[in-house]
């Protein structure tokens, strides 16, 4: 199951009740910090199962073929190169 969420400042107490009742895997980024990126992964991984580098796109195909649940967000920005930006729409 493929799970689709946005970043909301909640993101980090939803994520954990959600994995404290179905863990599961999440995409995201890495921190360039590197004690930022420990304190970052070792809360994360306190509710689920493990954290996918949002590059790491086998990784996630692979564990939805094992029927895994795999948390996403694609707003997410990936970049000039990864993305295509589209200005908002106005009414």
């Amino acid at each position: 199951m493929l799970v689709i969420g946005v970043h909301f400042m909640s993101l980090e107490l939803g994520g954990r009740a959600m994995g404290l009742c179905q863990p599961m895997m999440a995409m995201y980024r890495p921190h360039n910090n590197k004690a930022m990126e420990w304190a970052q992964t070792k809360g994360r991984m306190r509710s689920n199962k493990t954290m996918l580098d949002r590059k790491d796109l086998c990784s996630m195909v692979r564990a939805l073929k094992r029927g895994e649940a795999v948390w996403f967000a694609p707003d997410q920005d990936y970049g000039p190169r990864g993305s295509v930006f589209h200005p908002a729409v106005r009414r």
